[in-house]
């Protein structure tokens, strides 16, 4: 099981966000960018159409777009956040053509997973008063830190 160290631990809590590369294998990272190719090709954005364009796709019919998060290593990095506590994606979101294409011949692609710990609906409220509350592995290193 892959988790966090505490520096990244550290950084998700300053900056709000953590990169970890290399995280997805190759073959899983290609048969997303074929799936992606496919529903652009069928379902392209409006002819001449520059700006936001988001495909959303359910996270529960499997596929490659889900097999990102659920066959790889990028679940068990994103538990380690809020461990004890569960994740789950709250939903999946494609985004495409938000800035154009101007500097390459293939088209750049990002795929959005929306992630919530488990019951988070129920504390909504309270994490608007407190950005680390469900995130206990980043509160303690953080308090490591200071100590």
């Amino acid at each position: 099981m892959w988790k966090l160290a505490e520096p990244e631990l550290r950084e998700f809590g300053i900056h709000g966000y953590v990169v970890i590369r290399d995280v997805i294998p190759p073959a899983i990272l290609a048969e997303a960018s074929r799936a992606i190719e496919r529903l652009v090709d069928e379902q392209p954005p409006p002819e001449g159409h520059v700006g936001h364009h988001f495909y959303w796709l359910s996270t529960t019919d499997g596929g490659p777009l889900p097999a990102l998060f659920y066959d790889t290593p990028l679940r068990s990095l994103a538990q380690s956040l809020v461990s004890p506590g569960e994740i789950e994606i709250a939903f999946n979101q494609l985004g495409h053509n938000i800035g154009g294409n101007y500097a390459s011949e293939r088209a750049r692609q990002a795929v959005y997973f929306r992630l919530r710990r488990v019951g988070h609906q129920h504390r909504w409220r309270e994490c608007l008063c407190n950005e680390l509350l469900e995130y206990d592995p980043v509160r303690a290193a953080l308090d490591r830190e200071t100590a």
